[in-house]
């Protein structure tokens, strides 16, 4: 089982859409408006992460689905495309509201593997996204966690934690030493410490360093000396020093929980299809807790 979730959309039919649109609103959840604006940026940040539109695209050539652009070339969305990421940002809203309003918000294990679960699903990807989408990609995941019941399945979500372990961490320390050259940086990966200040990142930082730095730092345990890293000025060698890890709690079963669930759980069908949802026509209508993309006229 391989975990994913930045890369699970599934779109059908397709209809050229720019992002304009006179109307003031791209939907409203129970009186709350989702402007035209956020869903303009969010259908520009998931349209600039290459990567993520290469695989999407591929993915869905396969069975003859549509593309991330629409028909009219670049600034241009398929209409599915289009109603799948507003579809996903109107039950973001329908859950944010409710754990608002009961005060239930994810706790920071949910929200530390809620990032960890992205980022193991498709690194390469998920780095290439914005900050912000990717804080609002983890709320969405953290929220969904918090109304969904620990699976019974106790070796499959063990399954999926190993599959996680590497990238949950609140923050981690490291040592970091700089040398010009490969001889003086094997002389100092060959040794049991590195003898600097340490430097500290949570996930969010470390996800914006370097790959080669990232996958080298978060390959090691506390006290492990890495291999030389290769840098633009020379190589790198690292020693971590501390990771601060939820581990196995509670909050990391109902993530993982939810990632393997094979249908949502009643509580979250039944807030859904309970939320006065209203979609701007130009961009579809919502039934049955989706939002389902214009159809072509004849």
């Amino acid at each position: 089982m391989a975990l994913s979730s930045i890369g699970a959309l599934a779109l059908a039919a397709s209809l050229t859409l720019t992002g304009c649109d006179a109307s003031p609103f791209a939907a409203s959840v129970n009186g709350h408006v989702i402007s035209q604006a956020t869903l303009n940026n969010q259908l520009k940040q998931w349209a600039s992460n290459k990567a993520w539109v290469s695989e999407f695209d591929k993915a869905n050539a396969q069975q003859n689905g549509p593309t991330v652009v629409g028909a009219g070339g670049p600034g241009t969305y398929s209409s599915s495309f289009v109603a799948t990421i507003l579809g996903t940002t109107i039950q973001g809203s329908i859950l944010r509201q409710r754990l608002v309003a009961t005060g239930q918000l994810p706790t920071s294990s949910e929200v530390t593997a809620a990032r960890a679960v992205e980022a193991a699903g498709d690194s390469q990807a998920w780095n290439q996204f914005p900050q912000s989408l990717r804080t609002t990609l983890v709320e969405h995941l953290a929220d969904q966690a918090v109304l969904t019941p620990i699976s019974s399945d106790a070796a499959t979500v063990q399954s999926a934690f190993g599959q996680i372990e590497a990238y949950l961490f609140s923050n981690l320390c490291l040592n970091e030493a700089s040398v010009p050259t490969l001889g003086a940086a094997q002389a100092l990966a060959a040794g049991s410490a590195v003898t600097a200040t340490p430097v500290c990142f949570d996930q969010a930082a470390m996800e914006d360093q370097p790959a080669d730095f990232r996958d080298a730092v978060l390959k090691l345990t506390p006290g492990q000396v890495s291999q030389p890293i290769k840098t633009s000025f020379g190589y790198q060698v690292v020693q971590l020093q501390t990771k601060d890890s939820p581990g196995l709690d509670d909050g990391v079963r109902r993530v993982l929980s939810a990632v393997i669930a094979t249908s949502a759980p009643a509580e979250i069908t039944q807030l859904v299809n309970a939320a006065s949802v209203k979609v701007n026509p130009a961009y579809g209508t919502w039934s049955q807790g989706q939002v389902q993309p214009p159809q072509l006229s004849s």
